[in-house]
């Protein structure tokens, strides 16, 4: 039914913020930027459409702020999903989103977190680069030892 469904799916956002709660405790781990990122998507997925899923992101997004975790996936998950009053309202000082007030991005490395994507490119190109250059200083022995290129 969908009244059951909506329950699990109630009971799944619950635990997702238990989730973070219990990270905030751990000594080995502590919640991230991308740990914030997906507790908005988890809103965005598994509340309906209302003023609980705005009340929901908007205090999501607001304990990311207090604890310095903001980044641009953040913030623009943020700005996709809340309600434009709700937006102006909590992220009007930072004004655009290229512009994260310092506070809200003290505890982040990057204001622009990498997606795995991204990182599967670099690592990518990591690679290349490095059988280039073993490519280049087999050539050059290879001349310093009277052969050819």
């Amino acid at each position: 039914t969908i009244a059951g469904e909506q329950h699990e799916r109630q009971a799944a956002f619950e635990e997702a913020v238990r989730s973070l709660e219990r990270m905030r405790s751990w000594k080995t781990a502590k919640p991230n930027s991308e740990s914030f990122c997906a507790l908005l998507q988890a809103c965005v997925t598994l509340l309906p459409v209302g003023t609980d899923r705005d009340i929901a992101m908007g205090n999501v997004f607001k304990s990311c702020c207090k604890m310095g975790l903001v980044d641009k996936a953040t913030l623009d998950t943020f700005s996709n999903h809340a309600t434009e009053d709700m937006y102006n309202e909590i992220v009007e000082p930072a004004k655009t989103k290229a512009d994260i007030p310092e506070q809200w991005r003290r505890n982040v490395e990057s204001t622009i977190s990498p997606h795995s994507e991204d990182i599967a490119l670099a690592k990518a190109m990591e690679r290349a680069q490095d059988r280039m250059e073993k490519r280049r200083t087999k050539q050059k022995l290879n001349l310093l030892n009277g052969g050819r290129i």
